[in-house]
Order: C-alpha cells, then structure tokens, then sequence
C-alpha cells in the first residue's frame, strides 16, 4: 500500500509504504539504497533526496543497503533513537508500539544517537545494540542468521521467550499476554517460518518450553499461562 502524506521531522512532502501483516517488501530510495521491510511496517520516504542529507523515518524493521554518498549522510529515525550512515549496510528493529529497540550492523559503520541526551553509541560489523532495562547493550554476532526474516525466516538464538513473544506481537498484530512467572527465565533457540502462522510457532514452543496457551480470536489475544 503507498500513499503520500505530510509533516516528517522534516517537514517535507513524502511517500509511506505500509507492509501488510504476513508480507515482506523490497524498494529502492531515489539514492540508490535497496530496503527490505518486514511484516506490520511503515517506511517514510521522500520521492527524492533533497539538501545536505537522506532522511527517512522508520516504523518496524528494515534491512538497509545505504548507497554511499560522503557529502549527503542517511539517517533513519525511529521513535527511540536515529541511526546515522554515510553508507553501509545494517538491521533496525523498532517498532514505534514496543519497547524493544536493535540495530544490527553487517558492514561499514552507523551511529546510534540517542533523542533524549545526544549522546552516541558507534557500531563495528557484526556489532548488534540492543535496548535491555532501559539501557543500551552492545554485543557480538556471528552469522546472518537473524536476517533470514528477509526470506521469510524467524530465527530466533537462545533469546528470552518473553523477548520471542514480543516480537510476534509485533510480526502477527496479535497481543500476547504471559502470566506465567516462569517464561522470564526461558530462553527460545529456533527457525520459523513466517507463513506457518502464529498459532504454529505457538505450539512449537508450547511443546519447546512446557506452557499452556488459550486464543481469544475475537479480541486478537493469546494468553500464556
């Protein structure tokens, strides 16, 4: 779905891409730079580049490949913090609804600044920050596993399960309530398939990591106990 809207952070005329839930979607910006953009995503883009940088605003997660230009510097702003590129390629996860925020760099080098205190993190390759208690924590990955999303794969590494579900709240547009104490101490090792649907991987990890679950389809809930 594109349409056009108004009023960015920059007050320039735009386009948006909205990513319908189950659907994955690949452009390419007026500069160049190739994106991918997950299920539940909106992207804000002008039609074209124009001033002294490529701003765009980002709502969900995006795989970035930032053509270089050393002269005109690609920002990609979410609601928690801004990602600035002059060109590289790199994961952001942020959903502007949930409170996790990651970004995750394969080559060249971003900066993570932060809205609130101008403060700036620097990223190497395969450098990943991610937001943990309210805080920035940066560590190492091996492998781009985590970006198989792109081929519609979920990977998910000895990741807390209350993280995991979370996530798919967010990848399904379903809520996921956890009243089970114990799921904060789980941690979820495996690969998903996106067109499997919510209520498979569900069972997967119900089966995975002994919990019981019931589906409220009229309020879009599941509740885990």
């Amino acid at each position: 779905i594109q349409k056009r809207i108004l009023n960015t952070p920059e007050n320039i005329f735009t386009q948006t891409i909205e990513v319908p839930q189950g659907q994955r979607v690949n452009l390419t910006l007026s500069d160049g730079t190739k994106v991918t953009l997950n299920s539940n995503t909106k992207l804000h883009f002008p039609s074209n580049f124009s001033g002294n940088k490529r701003t765009v605003v980002l709502d969900g997660e995006g795989f970035f490949e930032v053509a270089h230009n050393k002269n005109k510097p690609f920002h990609v702003l979410t609601a928690k913090y801004d990602i600035k590129v002059l060109g590289t390629t790199f994961n952001v996860l942020a959903y502007n609804n949930s409170d996790i925020f990651e970004t995750s760099l394969l080559e060249g080098s971003v900066c993570i600044e932060d809205k609130k205190t101008t403060d700036n993190l620097q990223l190497k390759p395969k450098q990943r920050v991610s937001l943990v208690s309210g805080k920035l924590t940066t560590t190492n990955f091996e492998t781009d596993d985590d970006f198989l999303w792109r081929n519609g794969i979920y990977v998910f590494k000895n990741e807390p399960l209350t993280t995991v579900f979370k996530k798919l709240e967010q990848y399904y547009q379903v809520s996921i309530e956890v009243k089970s104490k114990m799921i904060s101490s789980y941690k979820c090792t495996g690969k998903f398939r996106q067109k499997e649907g919510i209520e498979h991987i569900i069972k997967v990890l119900q089966k995975a990591n002994n919990f019981d679950y019931q589906r409220d389809e009229e309020e879009n809930l599941i509740i885990i106990y």
